[in-house]
């Protein structure tokens, strides 16, 4: 899902720095060679200091390419709860709907069958199907409301946790990004050279983008989470429906048995 999305999304960061600083650490590497020479490194200091200076410009640029990034990442979750809140209002809508026409066309079968009784008999007959009807159509609605609430409560939750476990991979590989882009700030500033502080930067850079890539949860493991979720509705409701179909059966072989062992 998107999850991956967004660890993988901060990962590129790390690209986008190495190349910021490329052109930073070769204008340093050409002075690099004065450190077997204290007074060349005197005379050098500019070109140091000058370096550290475009080197913390990159360091700012991608520190701003990551919240930037964050903010995008928050934006789109908002934008995907809100979509996902409003197809399933839809959903619930729909299933609104359907029942209202559902009752409307039961209560107009209900009054045709009250009228067609023409004793004691039909009419009580008719009065225990319609209860039955009733009953059989409460026990169903509770059954199916109860599954579906079941499965989106485990969705939500799968939801729920794929996203603090994305969060705090997020939070850890940011932590560990401005740790390295610390660091690698004082050893500018303690005059160190600039392959040793490329080589340092870049193998904590690493580090961190193993550590976002090892937090990655399966896509898999959640996806049979889910759809074990979904089986599990899936059995509720044909359960459901099943006994709602012998219940309403039974009840028609009785109405039918009443009607004509009464008529004249």
């Amino acid at each position: 899902m998107q999850t991956n999305f967004k660890l993988s999304k901060l990962a590129l960061i790390t690209a986008t720095l190495a190349m910021a600083i490329a052109p930073v650490v070769a204008l340093a590497e050409q002075n690099s060679d004065s450190r077997e020479r204290p007074e060349k490194q005197q005379q050098d200091r500019p070109a140091q200091n000058a370096f550290c200076e475009r080197f913390n410009n990159a360091f700012g640029k991608v520190q701003d390419r990551l919240e930037q990034t964050k903010e995008k990442i928050r934006n789109r979750k908002e934008d995907r709860h809100g979509e996902f809140e409003q197809r399933r209002e839809e959903r619930n809508g729909e299933i609104r709907e359907k029942r209202e026409t559902a009752k409307n066309r039961k209560d107009d079968y209900f009054e045709a069958l009250r009228n067609r009784a023409q004793n004691e008999e039909q009419k009580q007959a008719a009065e225990n199907f319609v209860n039955t009807v009733h009953q059989a159509i409460q026990t169903r609605k509770e059954a199916i409301d109860a599954a579906t609430e079941a499965f989106r409560n485990g969705v939500d939750a799968i939801a729920q946790r794929r996203q603090q476990e994305a969060e705090n991979a997020i939070a850890a590989y940011k932590a560990a990004v401005q740790a390295a882009i610390d660091k690698a700030k004082s050893s500018c500033e303690a005059g160190e050279d600039a392959p040793t502080i490329k080589q340092t930067f870049m193998s904590e850079m690493e580090a961190a983008n193993q550590a976002l890539k090892t937090s990655r949860k399966n896509p898999g493991e959640n996806k049979m989470e889910t759809e074990a979720l979904r089986k599990t509705r899936n059995e509720a409701l044909k359960s459901a429906q099943e006994t709602f179909r012998q219940t309403m059966e039974q009840a028609g072989k009785e109405l039918k048995t009443a009607f004509e062992s009464t008529t004249e």
